[in-house]
Parts: structure tokens; C-alpha cells; sequence
């Protein structure tokens, strides 16, 4: 089966280090929070699978940027709790680029990651400047079920 790509505008989620760098994620001013999101959840919110190819990505849980540099920079998840850490981590994590984000479409391809989730592969920008793909970081996060009773 050919892939195909289509252009399309991505952008950056609540939980994300850019938004948090700019003082616009979950802990920012909230009225410029609740003006980033009424501009740009048009282009956030997609329906069935997403796949992507650079851009911001498609989460299903949490900020990865940061996650990312955890597991491979000198700091701990402990360490997030000095807020000079804190900031130090973020600032290093908007260095961190989504390479390619793959969905799970089990009925197509016959791969399921987790419970309905996605895979995502992240490199350095400064890797990615050297085409050195050494050390990209791969995160697999789960679709979060809610049970009706």
C-alpha cells in the first residue's frame, strides 16, 4: 500500500514544553491559555487515525519534550520539583522534534500499540541537524478507556 502525505497544520498542545516556555500551557495566564485555544483547536482536534511526519504531535497523554529529555539528559524526574531544574529542563526540551508519529490502525496494518494507542519517535534538533539518529527516544502511549456504569 503507497503512502500517502498531505500537508497540514499541527500545533502545539496544552501540555507542551513550547506552550509552558511561553506561559501559555495549563499553569500560564489563563486568558491567553483560553485565546491560543479558541484560534487553534479547529486545527488540533482530529478525528480517526494520525499519523504524522514532523510537526507537533497528536498526544494522547502528556508532554514527551519533556520525557525526552529526561532520558537522556542529566536530570531525573525528582529534579523537576527545583523549579531552577524545572525551567533548565523545559528550556532544553523545546529541542526535542517529533520525527514520525504512527497510530494504531489494526485493521489496515494489523498493528495495535498497547490498547489503541500511538508510538512516537523523537530526535535532538541538534541530531537531526547531523542526520545522526543515534539517539532517538521512541514513547508508546495508550488510549485512556472510560467505563460507563
Amino acid at each position: 500500500m503507497p503512502i500517502v502525505y498531505e500537508a497540514g497544520l499541527s500545533v502545539p498542545t496544552a501540555e507542551s514544553a513550547y506552550l509552558e516556555s511561553l506561559g501559555l500551557g495549563w499553569n500560564g495566564n489563563r486568558d491567553h491559555y483560553d485565546k491560543y485555544w479558541k484560534s487553534f483547536l479547529q486545527h488540533w482536534s482530529k478525528e480517526g487515525y494520525v499519523n504524522r511526519r514532523m510537526g507537533h504531535p497528536d498526544q494522547i497523554q502528556g508532554d514527551m519534550q519533556v520525557s525526552c529529555e529526561i532520558a537522556v539528559g542529566p536530570y531525573g524526574w525528582d529534579d523537576l520539583n527545583n523549579s531552577d531544574i524545572h525551567e533548565k529542563v523545559v528550556n532544553s526540551a523545546l529541542k526535542w522534534r517529533l520525527l514520525l508519529q504512527i497510530d494504531s490502525e489494526e485493521e489496515k496494518t494489523g498493528i495495535m500499540w498497547g490498547d489503541v494507542g500511538r508510538i512516537y519517535f523523537w530526535v535532538h534538533e541538534d541530531d537531526l541537524t547531523d542526520l545522526c539518529f543515534e539517539r532517538v527516544v521512541c514513547e508508546m502511549h495508550v488510549a485512556k478507556l472510560t467505563v460507563k456504569h
